[in-house]
């Protein structure tokens, strides 16, 4: 159905670099619309067995990006109640990183 892709990132110059993120990422565009970014994931606990298929996809909105996200095949033992707390955590520490402060 799709590919499975890696994430992309770069890291600031002081930090180790891992050789399979080498590419800059890409601003999201109509490309990244039509051709979602598609990972996988695994437990190292044996207990959780199968693969996790992330599906990631921008899409152009009136004021900014929208973001999707879609995870299938996450064990029954994790509750989907859980897996929307993780990636509003994520998405909230982005926010964090990137946002700038300006003081009142």
């Amino acid at each position: 159905m799709g590919r499975t892709l890696a994430p992309h990132a770069r890291a600031p110059r002081h930090f180790p670099r891992d050789p399979t993120l080498t590419k800059e990422p890409k601003a999201p565009s109509l490309l990244g619309s039509l051709f979602p970014h598609i990972l996988t994931d695994k437990f190292d606990d044996p207990s959780l067995p199968g693969e996790i298929k992330v599906t990631i996809t921008f899409r152009p909105a009136v004021v900014g990006t929208e973001l999707f996200i879609e995870q299938k095949d996450v064990p029954d033992v994790i509750p989907a109640a859980a897996c929307y707390l993780g990636w509003q955590e994520s998405l909230d520490k982005l926010k964090r990183l990137v946002e700038p402060e300006i003081p009142d």
